[in-house]
């Protein structure tokens, strides 16, 4: 309630929806803060440096962040070669390398790049 006026109410008259009043922002996740403290330890060493090898001296720290299960997927268009030729897509998970979805085609057309199959 606020004053004579409840939460509802203040939202239509300032035409504001009621979940952004409810919303508490969640902080940066512990490995994000690490890397953020690892870039501005370079960055204090040495301000002139550019991303290209800032990011060359964080591919190690990167590569453990971006590797989590279920965080980056990948795909990719292959061609099997079989009697008349197949092509396959598939997404990946990049950390355990199994295949998400797949899709298996005579043609390289639109359709197989929007008809999934669950593996």
């Amino acid at each position: 309630m606020l004053g004579n006026v409840n939460v509802k109410r203040a939202c239509e008259l300032l035409k504001v929806p009621r979940s952004r009043v409810y919303y508490k922002r969640k902080g940066e996740s512990r490995e994000d803060l690490e890397l953020m403290k690892q870039i501005e330890e370079i960055y204090n060493k040495d301000p002139t440096i550019g991303y290209r090898r800032m990011k060359a001296m964080l591919e190690k720290v990167t590569r453990k962040v971006a590797t989590r299960p279920n965080q980056v997927w990948v795909s990719d268009i292959t061609y099997i070669r079989v009697e008349e030729g197949t092509y396959g897509v598939f997404i990946m998970d990049m950390h355990s390398r199994k295949i998400l979805l797949y899709e298996i085609s005579d043609t390289m057309g639109e359709r197989m790049c929007v008809a999934w199959r669950k593996r």
